[in-house]
C-alpha cells in the first residue's frame, strides 16, 4: 500500500505522531526520559525546527512543531524515531526491532480553535488513558511545565541542557523492568558518560501564535482556553473512572513497566493531512492538498520521461528518482 503523500509548509504548525506497532517501548522511567530528551535535542540541533508542545506516552508521542525547511522537518522526526529504536535495541539486547507502525502522521493544525482542542486532548492524555489523574503527576517527558510557566508572549522560550547519549554508551539492562535504585543508577551512569557533550533542547511554547495568525492581545485568552480544555478532559476522565470504580495506574507502576511490555494499540485511524473544525475551511484546504498531489504526480511523470529539471511544488518530499533506460533501435534485435 503506497504511503500517503505529505505536504510541509514552512511557518505552519504541525502535529507529528508515530505509534508503536505493539508493546510499550517507552515506559516513563528516568533512563528512558533521558534518552528521549537526548534524541530530541540532538535532532533539533542537526535539523532545526521550532518545537512548541510535546508529550511522550508509552507507545507514541505527540510533537507539535513548526518547520523551517521541509527536508529538515522530515529528517528531524526521522532521526528521533531512529535514535529511539536504536536505544531500545541496545537496552534490551535485541538485534532486530521494528517498533513503529508505518510512516509518521504529520497533520497541519488549521486554526486556534483546532489548537485548543488538540492541546486540550494531548495534555489530558495521561488522564484519559487512566495513567495518572492530571498531567502534573505524569512522570513521562512533556512540555506541560514549559507551557504552564511561560509568559503570554510569542517569544517565550524554555531551554534545557540535555546530555548527548550516544549509542556506544548504552548497554543491555539487567532487566527490562528496573526498580527505583537501578533506574537512578542507570540514569546517573549515562549522564556521567555523556557529561562532556550536550545539546540544548529549545521549547517555544507560544510560537504557534504566529503560525496561526493569533494577535498578541488574544494570546492570554487562547492559553486560558487550553488550560480549561485540559482540565475539562481530565475531569471527564475522572468521572468515568469513578462511575466504573477504576483507579489510575499511578507513577510507581508506570515507572516499573517493562520495556516492550505487551500492548495492543486500539487507535489506528486514518492519517489526516489537516485538522480543521470549520467545514468550509477544511474543504478548501483539502481541495488545495488534492491540487498539490496532482502537481506531484505530474512532476514524477516528467521524471519518468527523463525531465529531471522539473520543479516540484513547494513543501513536497521528493521520492527517489525512477530508473531510466536507454532504448536501442529495434533494428539491432
Amino acid at each position: 500500500m503506497p504511503r500517503q503523500r505529505k505536504r510541509v509548509i514552512s511557518g505552519k504548525l504541525y502535529q507529528i505522531l508515530f505509534r508503536a506497532r505493539r508493546d510499550i517501548p517507552l515506559p516513563p522511567t528516568r533512563t528512558i526520559n533521558l534518552i528521549i530528551e537526548s534524541a530530541l535535542a540532538r535532532a533539533q540541533q542537526v535539523y532545526p525546527v521550532i518545537l512548541t508542545d510535546l508529550i511522550f506516552m508509552g507507545n507514541h508521542p505527540h510533537i507539535f512543531a513548526i518547520p523551517l525547511d521541509a527536508d529538515d522537518f522530515k529528517n528531524f522526526y526521522g532521526l528521533v524515531e531512529k535514535e529511539l529504536t536504536e536505544a531500545i535495541k541496545k537496552l534490551t539486547g535485541i538485534e532486530y526491532l521494528n517498533i513503529w507502525e508505518g510512516s509518521p502522521k504529520v497533520t497541519m493544525i488549521a486554526s486556534k480553535e483546532d489548537l485548543v482542542t488538540e492541546l486540550g486532548y494531548v495534555y489530558a492524555n495521561p488522564a484519559t488513558a487512566n495513567l495518572e489523574d492530571t498531567i502534573e503527576k505524569y512522570p513521562g517527558v512533556s512540555t506541560w511545565y514549559a507551557f504552564r510557566e511561560a509568559e503570554p508572549v510569542q517569544t517565550a522560550v524554555t531551554l534545557k541542557k540535555c546530555p548527548w547519549v550516544r549509542r556506544p554508551m548504552l548497554k543491555k539492562l539487567p532487566a527490562r523492568s528496573l526498580n527505583a535504585a537501578q533506574d537512578r543508577f542507570s540514569e546517573a551512569r549515562l549522564k556521567r558518560k555523556a557529561r562532556k557533550h550536550a545539546h540544548i533542547l529549545k521549547i517555544t511554547p507560544n510560537a504557534w501564535a504566529k503560525a496561526l495568525n493569533i494577535p498578541d492581545e488574544e494570546l492570554p485568552d487562547v492559553r486560558s482556553d487550553i488550560f480549561k480544555e485540559v482540565r475539562k478532559n481530565e475531569d471527564k476522565a475522572r468521572e468515568k473512572r469513578e462511575e466504573k470504580g477504576k483507579s489510575v495506574v499511578g507513577k510507581y507502576r508506570l515507572q516499573r513497566t517493562p520495556i516492550l511490555s505487551p500492548h495492543r494499540p486500539t487507535k489506528k485511524g486514518p492519517s489526516l493531512c489537516v485538522i480543521a473544525q470549520d467545514p468550509e475551511y477544511r474543504a478548501s484546504l483539502l481541495n488545495d492538498f488534492r491540487n498539490f498531489c496532482d502537481l506531484c504526480r505530474w512532476a514524477y511523470d516528467e521524471w519518468k520521461k527523463g525531465n529531471m529539471n522539473v520543479e516540484w511544488p513547494p513543501g513536497a518530499y521528493k521520492p527517489p528518482p525512477p530508473r531510466t533506460v536507454n532504448y536501442l533501435a529495434s533494428s539491432i534485435y
